[in-house]
């Protein structure tokens, strides 16, 4: 008969391997499963965007990626102070030099501002506060990005 320490001790070994492989599983499939489970929703953008390219109405294709571009410029501010790259250690199989594509990013916005700010929501839009916020996280990451990547 095996004694409690002996079963203890396979027990913490069964819960460690198998958090590690769930760990694993999870981000390899929890990262495929997101951009899958998105992918309608960017479909939809991208008809859009396609339909008015093909209508020649380019302002509102330009203004739409130039909205697109805020967005992504907050997401790497975001990453840059609450990103934790560790837990892609295993998934990702190119390291992303983001100081070479921020550097891109940075010349551009010095040529072109920002549309999110100038964007005006009526009083009464109900997402009016909503974009305010987002307003300023824009003009705080545009500037983080020029100060720090911008030559």
């Amino acid at each position: 008969m095996k004694s409690p320490v002996h079963i203890i001790i396979i027990m913490a070994i069964v819960v460690c391997i198998g958090t590690t492989v769930g760990f694993f599983l999870g981000v390899n499939e929890g990262i495929k499963q997101y951009f899958m489970y998105e992918s309608s929703v960017k479909a939809s953008l991208l008809t859009h965007e396609l339909r008015d390219l093909r209508e020649n109405n380019l302002e509102t294709s330009i203004t739409t990626k130039e909205i697109e571009l805020d967005g992504k410029v907050v997401d790497f501010t975001r990453f840059q102070k609450e990103g934790q790259p560790w837990v892609l250690t295993f998934y990702r199989s190119v390291e992303i030099k983001h100081e070479k594509y921020m550097k891109t990013v940075a010349a551009y916005r010095k040529i072109y501002p920002s549309v999110v700010p100038t964007i005006d929501y009526s009083k009464n839009h109900m997402m009016k506060e909503r974009m305010e916020q987002h307003k300023t996280n824009v003009v705080i990451a545009t500037r983080s990005i020029l100060n720090e990547f911008g030559e």
